[in-house]
């Protein structure tokens, strides 16, 4: 799924080739922080009776601090979506090798670092207020057969059989919560019929072959399973209308994505209809997370539940993680503060104050500090504010922007020194679409924010501009 302020695209696939070379290059990057040497053979590693397991799983006591700092910043943005009437629930997807570790190579025991690590990140997420689903605990479980097939065998994610037990652990942990009952209580029925298929087919989910030679690939037999088919009983294909936007959404990484069967199990479960906005691993649950907000989905119709899935083994790596692709680092302040800003339900007049708004352009009208019009503009050019007396942790520039040509804006703002904000892609449809922009940076107050065109377009117009104000932000 692609997130683009006035468009979302979303499509239902199975698992491809070139999804297994982007998990590759993301396995490739993670390797050095957790001590690993960059080799295919350290990424994908070889168990018992032709199990694979994925070498990024296995972090150890040096990944502490950062496990809690990703701790920290995710209880800090429950609290913000609690203080603007959404509710949250993480589900951390478990590490295989720990579900499994009786496939494990006897040089691999699982440490006690890694037995223990679940329990300990869901103690700190729920002690710092967080609802969070015991996905491990039900897993280990249910590892007897008939239900041992929880994850592929060859592959680093779960199959349809545990995504099912996942969002039914879930849905247990909603139940149980009356803040998560109550949140969905009121949502329109789905009335969504689970159909197991009678015949086994072979996997095409065997992503961790691909992180091995060719030759030493092709000596693991692909999987048999029976595939799980999920179907929405007749007259509730749609809510109350067509363009109805679901109440409960699941944002996630590539254990979320259609082909997994996570969200039609979400659906299943919770007989309600779940909007999927996960984003390719790759990315990052940050930026995933961050660009959901960013969406017209959330700014103009927020859900009643977010329910937020990170793979355990993706603690290791906040905002700033610096061997992720650099389109996707920003510092833990700037995605705290641009996030806090994102959430915001109600403007409330901030102390700092618009002192000039100017374009590049030459044909371009101001209406005064409230905004500007910028007509035939080439690509590249860019709208500047400057801002005075901005309240630290706590003001932002509120704006509705508007363009007849798509764009992926560059956003830069300036404290001191200039940061770049991750881009903003806005649907060319001339319709105003939000944007936020915080004025503290990780360097300090902000004193001019710049907005910058990557297409040529006939109009191009910041509406409404003005400067709103949320609880000031421990930084």
């Amino acid at each position: 799924m692609t997130l683009v302020l006035g468009r979302v695209f979303s499509s239902t696939h199975d698992w491809s080739f070139m999804n297994a070379l982007k998990l590759s290059a993301v396995a490739l990057a993670l390797l050095p922080v957790l001590g690993f040497s960059q080799t295919l053979g350290n990424i994908a590693i070889p168990g018992k009776n032709q199990w694979l397991f994925y070498g990024v799983e296995f972090s150890d006591a040096s990944s502490t601090e950062k496990t809690a700092e990703s701790a920290a910043l995710i209880a800090g943005i429950n609290a913000q979506l609690r203080d603007n009437g959404v509710s949250m629930l993480v589900s951390l997807a478990p590490i295989k090798a720990r579900i499994f570790k009786q496939h494990l190579p006897d040089d691999k025991a699982l440490t006690p670092y890694l037995e223990s690590n679940y329990k300990r990140l869901l103690d700190v997420l729920t002690a710092k207020g967080v609802a969070a689903a015991d996905i491990n605990s039900v897993f280990i479980a249910s590892t007897q057969p008939p239900d041992s097939a929880l994850y592929y065998r060859l592959d680093s994610h779960w199959s349809q059989r545990g995504a099912l037990l996942a969002a039914e652990t879930i849905k247990k942990e909603v139940d149980n919560r009356a803040d998560l009952k109550a949140a969905i209580a009121g949502l329109p029925p789905l009335t969504m019929k689970l159909v197991e298929q009678k015949r086994a087919r072979p996997s095409k989910a065997r992503d961790l072959t691909q992180l091995m030679s060719a030759e030493e690939g092709a000596k693991y037999e692909s999987e048999n399973f029976i595939p799980i088919l999920f179907q929405r009983a007749a007259g509730t294909a749609t809510l109350t209308g067509a363009e109805e936007v679901p109440k409960i959404v699941l944002v996630g990484s590539s254990y979320s994505q259609e082909w997994t069967g996570f969200a039609d199990s979400l659906r299943y479960h919770l007989q309600r209809d779940v909007g999927n906005y996960s984003l390719d691993a790759s990315i990052g649950q940050w930026v995933s997370f961050l660009r959901y907000l960013q969406s017209d989905a959330f700014q103009a119709t927020p859900p009643k539940l977010i329910v937020w899935e990170v793979p355990e083994r993706d603690m290791v790596a906040p905002p700033d993680f610096k061997f992720r692709d650099a389109r996707y680092q920003m510092n833990a302040t700037d995605w705290t503060l641009g996030a806090t800003a994102w959430v915001q339900r109600n403007c409330q007049a901030g102390v700092g104050t618009v002192k000039g708004v100017s374009a590049s352009a030459k044909d371009a009208k101001a209406s005064g500090l409230g905004g500007i019009k910028v007509s035939n503009a080439a690509a590249d050019a860019s709208v500047e504010f400057d801002v005075a007396n901005a309240s630290k942790g706590a003001d932002y520039l509120d704006a509705r922007l508007s363009s007849a040509t798509d764009q992926v804006l560059s956003i830069e703002v300036s404290a001191g020194k200039k940061i770049k904000l991750p881009t903003l892609a806005l649907a060319g449809d001339g319709q105003p679409h939000v944007i936020r922009i915080p004025l503290t940076s990780s360097e300090g107050v902000v004193t001019k924010a710049k907005i910058t065109l990557s297409a040529a377009t006939a109009s191009f117009e910041v509406a409404g501009l003005r400067v709103c104000q949320h609880k000031p932000t421990a930084l």
